[in-house]
């Protein structure tokens, strides 16, 4: 029988001023990996704003952690539907969703 290692791996929520303490917090309880959860500011466009803008630097903290990322969860609805029938508003939200994918690229989850 071949057993097979299944990581313990634990959503951080990178859109909370909790991230980096939770960070911590989960490199200290000996979690294997983490979720990059950007999608907690979804409902708040302003605040999603303000944590995209320093995105970088939350990842260079996942890194310098040490845990490897399972996922990136990112932000889902309306504003980010890329199945919207208006061609214009799909373009938009595939450019934008295109632009997460290639700033988080270096935590390499995909």
């Amino acid at each position: 029988m071949k057993n097979f290692h299944l990581r313990l791996s634990k959503s951080i929520p990178f859109c909370s001023e909790e991230f980096y303490g939770l960070l911590a917090e989960a490199t200290e309880l000996g979690f294997d990996a983490i979720d990059f959860d950007i999608v907690y500011a979804w409902r708040n466009p302003e605040l999603e704003e303000k944590y995209y803008q320093h995105l970088e630097e939350g990842m260079q903290a996942v890194i310098e952690a040490g845990l490897p990322v399972n996922c990136i969860h990112i932000p889902f609805g309306t504003p980010w539907n890329p199945c919207l029938l208006d061609e214009a508003a799909r373009c938009a939200v595939v450019e934008k969703i295109r632009a997460i994918i290639k700033r988080t690229a270096p935590l390499k989850p995909f």
